[in-house]
């Protein structure tokens, strides 16, 4: 086996281009080294195995910088991950800030990192105790109120 591992911050990607790059190459990436690993072994030579690591290295990245028609098409339910500055939520907080007595709130960041991560992560017990807090403080909650 002849491999090639790629650090992902070394490729110049933006967020579709990143997202759809790690949709391609699935099993190949691993998340806790940020690396793309791409083996070959079928060819006979070496440097045969060699120049075909880098063609399909050179064709995941130009496939992923690719944006086809439906991709534009596709509504925040759609996405592959959830993008708090693009997302309804957001306009609806910042909505609710605007007409509150607070124009913004310093508790506004946290929410946002709570919700991706509720969205982005799944359910658990930590994403729901983090939105939970995050939206406690966020609307000034405190225990002894109820709701």
């Amino acid at each position: 086996y002849l491999f090639l591992q790629v650090n992902l911050n070394s490729l110049i990607l933006d967020d579709h281009a990143k997202d759809k790059l790690l949709r391609l190459v699935e099993n190949c990436y691993d998340p806790d080294t940020n690396v793309i690993t791409i083996m070959a072994d079928r060819c006979p030579l070496k440097q045969q195995n060699y120049d075909y690591i880098l063609y399909v290295l050179t064709a995941l990245y130009h496939e992923a910088w690719k944006k086809e028609t439906w991709e534009q098409e596709k509504s925040e339910a759609d996405m592959e991950f959830y993008d708090w500055a693009r997302s309804v939520s957001r306009q609806n907080i910042l909505s609710y800030l605007s007409l509150s007595s607070n124009d913004t709130s310093p508790h506004l960041p946290d929410y946002e990192q709570a919700v991706s991560e509720l969205f982005n992560q799944g359910e658990d017990d930590y994403t729901l105790f983090k939105y939970k807090e995050s939206t406690k403080k966020l609307f000034e909650i405190h225990e002894d109120q109820t709701l």
